[in-house]
């Protein structure tokens, strides 16, 4: 499935190579991508937000300000870096870059005061995403929660 790739290959690798890596912030960003686009949309439809994640242009110009700021410099470095960027590229490359896309959404969340839901308290994780990625949009708790499960949650190799 789609969704267990991008799990297995993008998201998981990205966030431990920057150490921004966490099962919370990985199944989070999963939900995240499960309630956007499902992992199949690269533009919104009828609107300006980009990459798997969905991330509007104003918050792309916000993260990376919080970036820029002189107490994020080794951790703007690091993203950059895992990205194979000097300095943040031009918007679309939250289309073409994956890595990027989801380091971008994982500081959006990183931002945030209050701290992430266990790993495995999916209703904690929805109303999380609802409040502090979707806020103000059409994502409901119970429609995250389903659409999680349906696509995302991990699939566990039993051997068989």
């Amino acid at each position: 499935m789609l969704i267990q790739q991008l799990r297995a290959f993008i998201i998981r690798p990205t966030l431990l190579v920057t150490d921004l890596w966490c099962k919370a912030a990985e199944n989070l960003l999963v939900m995240t991508l499960c309630a956007e686009t499902q992992g199949i949309f690269f533009k919104q439809i009828n609107g300006d937000a980009l990459g798997i994640f969905q991330i509007e242009i104003p918050t792309l110009k916000s993260v990376i300000q919080t970036l820029n700021h002189p107490l994020n410099l080794k951790l703007n470095e690091r993203i950059l870096s895992a990205c194979f960027y000097a300095i943040h590229p031009s918007p679309d490359a939250l289309i073409h870059n994956l890595r990027y896309a989801t380091l971008i959404a994982r500081i959006v969340y990183r931002r945030e005061t209050q701290p992430l839901p266990r790993e495995d308290d999916i209703p904690r994780l929805a109303e999380y995403y609802v409040k502090y990625y979707n806020a103000g949009g059409k994502a409901t708790v119970e429609k995250t929660i389903k659409i999680y499960k349906e696509l995302g949650d991990e699939i566990v190799d039993q051997g068989t």
